[in-house]
């Protein structure tokens, strides 16, 4: 009868070496120009959220504390949306700052249905 132990042991050493890190070194391209270094994370990080565009969905007023909706999330003054800081909102207009840059997004109001008045057969 075999011994379950050495069997167990060896899966688990197996399964350990395995699950290792394997530290190497990164493989040098042969056609990259001497000194090349790849682009700094944080400079793309940046420059993807310079380029998010700003949508303005909605705009609400509750006992005089405005808020609004940009890209999806509700925002107020001093809030940070896409890398832009809510510095004025205003009735249909909220004024944003993007590094220095001024942004101005205006609400436009979609079509809205109105009920059509009854005529004087329907009354």
């Amino acid at each position: 009868m075999s011994e379950p132990i050495p069997y167990l042991l060896l899966c688990g050493v197996l399964s350990l070496a395995a699950s290792v890190p394997v530290y190497a070194q990164e493989l040098r391209d042969p056609t990259r120009p001497g000194g090349w270094q790849p682009a700094v994370a944080e400079r793309v990080e940046s420059a993807r959220e310079d380029r998010v565009p700003l949508h303005l969905q909605g705009m609400f007023s509750v006992a005089g504390a405005r808020s609004v909706m940009i890209n999806g999330r509700r925002v107020a003054i001093g809030d940070r949306v896409a890398g832009a800081e809510v510095v004025e909102i205003g009735p249909d207009t909220v004024v944003l700052d993007a590094n220095g840059r001024r942004l101005e997004l205006a609400y436009q109001l979609s079509a809205v249905k109105a009920p059509v008045e009854k005529t004087e057969e329907e009354k």
